[in-house]
């Protein structure tokens, strides 16, 4: 379905016969769309209901020219106002890499507004001014790469980096389905502009807010991601009511390497949060 807010159209998946059941609200990863998420909320526990949103500038949701519509501020606002607008109350967010940031920066905007959070592979913010900077010079030349490209081109070699290297062990069939689903639903503008509003290099240092968030926190790495296991490491012993799931053989996409075991996990802190 398309849900308006103010100026930006959002396509959103939900079930229309959903009833007194946990919202999950899964928010995808840079270049990514809700498709990322398919296999997942098909067979997720029958408590919950899964609800699937195209984030800003990618997929069938709208990508304007206006960076400022992307900024971190703007975002979360445009997040909530949706969930006022479908009557989502407490949802559960499970947000991948990008969508983890997005998921953060909600919990820690609306702390009373989220029962419970699920990061994979997600980043809490640089540390250092200098990180923050060579970050956005970093951000800022990917975006003139992605601006300066086609879709297909910028898609092969995203997927290319260092970050990804594990996918390239998954079988063709679903490394073809995924070019696939990237490059029939993204644009060049979004992609850019998302990286020039909200990219790693414009986001706050969460690590000074960890002692705010209260509710319950899976953290999901790969073992082959060493980076963003040893964030989440870093997190989990600073965090007073989360656990860090560590997967063998997987890298930074990790629902996408091991759908199985990940939806093994999640469905088992999903059926913990609403018993507590």
């Amino acid at each position: 379905m398309i849900i308006k807010i103010e100026d930006i159209k959002f396509f959103v998946k939900r079930n229309p016969n959903a009833t007194n059941q946990k919202p999950v609200v899964f928010l995808h990863g840079f270049s990514g769309s809700s498709l990322d998420w398919k296999f997942l909320i098909s067979e997720l526990s029958n408590e919950f209901e899964s609800i699937t949103i195209d984030l800003l500038g990618h997929g069938k949701t709208s990508s304007p020219k206006n960076i400022g519509k992307y900024s971190c501020e703007s975002q979360v606002q445009l997040l909530d106002d949706l969930f006022k607008k479908l009557n989502i109350v407490k949802p559960i967010l499970v947000g991948y890499s990008m969508g983890g940031r997005l998921a953060l920066s909600y919990l820690l905007n609306h702390p009373n507004k989220v029962e419970a959070i699920v990061l994979e592979s997600t980043s809490f913010g640089l540390k250092k001014k200098t990180e923050k900077e060579e970050r956005k010079k970093s951000d800022g030349v990917l975006a003139s790469k992605i601006i300066n490209s086609t879709l297909e081109e910028f898609i092969d070699y995203w997927t290319d980096i260092p970050l990804f290297d594990s996918q390239k062990n998954l079988p063709l069939t679903i490394l073809t389905k995924q070019r696939e689903n990237k490059t029939s639903t993204n644009n060049v503008l979004g992609l850019s502009n998302s990286l020039l509003g909200f990219g790693t290099g414009k986001m706050d240092n969460y690590f000074n807010e960890l002692e705010k968030i209260k509710i319950m926190v899976l953290l999901i790495t790969g073992r082959l991601d060493s980076k963003f296991t040893r964030i989440s490491k870093d997190v989990n012993s600073l965090l007073s009511n989360s656990s860090h799931i560590i997967m063998d053989g997987t890298g930074h996409n990790v629902h996408l390497e091991k759908p199985e075991e990940f939806l093994k996990f999640l469905n088992v802190f999903l059926l913990k949060s609403i018993k507590n």
